[in-house]
């Protein structure tokens, strides 16, 4: 099943660039843990027709185009047990190539 956003959305892929190591520590059982950084990387997939003409650029870059974002803006679309995530144009707040 192919998905094809709409509304000046953006079809991305989360990935993590930081290259933390895992530590286990002992907590409360009723702590909760605080959302983290305000902002992610992403990798972009495609776009809307109606967004941007900068992101026309973007899809037709050679290598992977990574997006800085707002995390919390990130909406996660379920159909069938395939799971894909997208974020409006408007969130997008840096673009990095070939990291």
């Amino acid at each position: 099943m192919v998905f094809v956003p709409v509304n000046k959305h953006l079809l991305i892929e989360e990935i993590n660039l930081s290259k933390q190591e895992e530590t286990l520590i002992a907590l409360p059982e009723d702590y909760v843990k605080k959302s983290g950084d305000r902002y992610c990387t992403v990798r972009f997939i495609c776009h809307s027709d109606d967004c941007w003409s900068m992101y026309d650029d973007l899809f037709d870059s050679e290598g992977d185009v990574i997006l800085a974002v707002e995390r919390s803006m990130i909406e996660e679309v379920i159909i069938r047990d395939n799971k894909y995530s997208i974020v409006h144009q408007n969130y997008v707040v840096g673009v990095m190539e070939e990291i």
